[in-house]
């Protein structure tokens, strides 16, 4: 049984500005001749603090970036820019850290990512976008970490996926969604690790598959179901390896065969047939078993 690990949500990016608050006095550094020493920019011909525009180019001779400072820290808006010109991002800094909404944006001029800081840290929702415009996920920040529900949407609109973060790890319980809406697997986390009974549902509804997690790991009775309700497969779990033995049954309910695991290797077992008629495993055929773990 598989299950996604939904990751947190993390977004790189940078409000948009009018080009006016560079000033058109304001002195322009070229590449290469500014310096960083703890983490203040100097003008490398002077030893001076940087204050002004300093704009940073391509070897074709475009714009690649833009930021202006004030002593020497960046105070104000930043941009990058993609090798066509276009703008790639944005965001505003006050006193070396990012404030405000910072931007990114897709090639073709829609916005790709945006989220809210504070002195340099996430604060706030953060949004992620597809190419084409939909909203692709959504989270909140709280100190730079991930604090509160986290959403996943499909393209056309509707939610894909929902978990709960606290202190930027994963707290709770996860939700996966089938496209029309019908939950398909849910799943409870604490500190960023499956822990407690994990389900996997038919998209009609039925329960598909039932597992018990620690610490990450498989550990219990892991059962799958037919559609109809049948029990169709159980397995004994230590540590995420399958150990004890496992059973597979025929839909009428009749059982179809037994293995016995250790540490994850199938060491003996039996085939039955509908009628009950049974027969010892093969070597080649527990080699084929172990060959399909």
């Amino acid at each position: 049984m598989k299950y996604i690990k939904i990751s947190l949500f993390i977004f790189l990016v940078l409000v948009s500005f009018n080009n006016s608050i560079f000033g058109s006095d304001a002195k322009i550094y070229l590449k290469y001749q500014v310096i960083k020493k703890d983490s203040i920019f100097y003008d490398k011909k002077s030893n001076s603090k940087i204050d002004g525009v300093v704009k940073w180019y391509y070897t074709s001779g475009v714009l690649e970036r833009e930021a202006l400072y004030k002593d020497g820290k960046k105070n104000g808006v930043e941009k990058w820019y993609y090798k066509s010109g276009g703008l790639e991002s944005n965001g505003l800094y006050k006193d070396g850290k990012l404030n405000g909404v910072e931007k990114w944006y897709y090639e073709s001029g829609v916005l790709k990512l945006e989220t809210l800081y504070k002195d340099g840290k996430k604060n706030g929702v953060s949004k992620g976008y597809y190419k084409s415009g939909e909203l692709e996920q959504e989270a909140l920040y709280k100190d730079g970490k991930q604090n509160g529900i986290a959403k996943l949407y499909y393209k056309s609109g509707e939610l894909e996926q929902e978990a709960l973060g606290k202190d930027g790890k994963l707290n709770g319980v996860v939700k996966w969604y089938y496209k029309s809406g019908e939950l398909k697997q849910e799943a409870l986390y604490k500190d960023d690790k499956l822990n407690g009974i994990g389900k996997i549902y038919y998209k009609s509804g039925e329960l598909k598959v039932e597992s018990l997690f620690k610490d990450g790991k498989k550990n219990g009775v892991v059962k799958w179901y037919y559609k109809s309700g049948e029990l169709k497969q159980e397995a004994l779990y230590k540590d995420g390896k399958l150990n004890g033995v496992e059973k597979w049954y025929y839909e009428s309910g009749f059982i179809e065969s037994e293995t016995i695991f250790k540490n994850n290797k199938a060491i003996s077992g039996f085939l039955y047939t509908e009628e009950g008629k049974k027969r010892k495993m093969t070597n080649a055929h527990l080699h084929k078993l172990n060959k399909n773990l």
